[in-house]
């Protein structure tokens, strides 16, 4: 079975949210096998700039919970390409315990990552995307605790 490629995508500029692990990493590591220039983003920039280098992405600390980091990241990758073609909202967090042993500020952690994370992607990459010639992507993923 062959792998079926996408054109559409080459040449492109991605961006992926949690893009240093998990699911968020290897999207980003097939958007850039499709030809795309990817820019992962994450809080911890140590590890972003790692992970990038690793895969041939570019990277940007940010914290998604920001919409102001989020709005700088998107005037630097709209001022180096033009536009951003894709946009992944993928970061997200859940602590890994039982309901009553959780604090109201690892609700509050998760809300703000996983929910306003989403909110702050769009209100920050929305309106390059719609300025876009071509076609654009929006990507949201989520998991059991969105």
């Amino acid at each position: 079975m062959t792998q079926q490629t996408f054109q559409c995508f080459n040449g492109r500029v991605a961006v992926v949210t949690g893009g240093s692990s998990g699911i968020g990493r290897a999207t980003a590591q097939r958007l850039i096998k499709e030809g795309m220039t990817v820019y992962i983003v994450a809080p911890d920039e140590t590890e972003v700039r790692f992970v990038a280098a690793e895969m041939g992405a570019h990277p940007i600390t940010a914290d998604v919970r920001s919409v102001r980091d989020l709005e700088a990241a998107a005037n630097t990758i709209v001022a180096k390409h033009g536009a951003v073609d894709l946009l992944m909202n993928n970061a997200g967090v859940g602590p890994l315990d039982y309901f009553d042993q959780l604090t109201l500020q690892d609700f509050a952690w998760v809300m703000e990552t996983n929910f306003h994370g989403v909110l702050n992607g769009l209100k920050a990459f929305l309106p390059t995307l719609r300025r876009n010639p071509t076609t654009s992507w929006i990507v949201n993923t989520a998991s059991l605790a969105a």
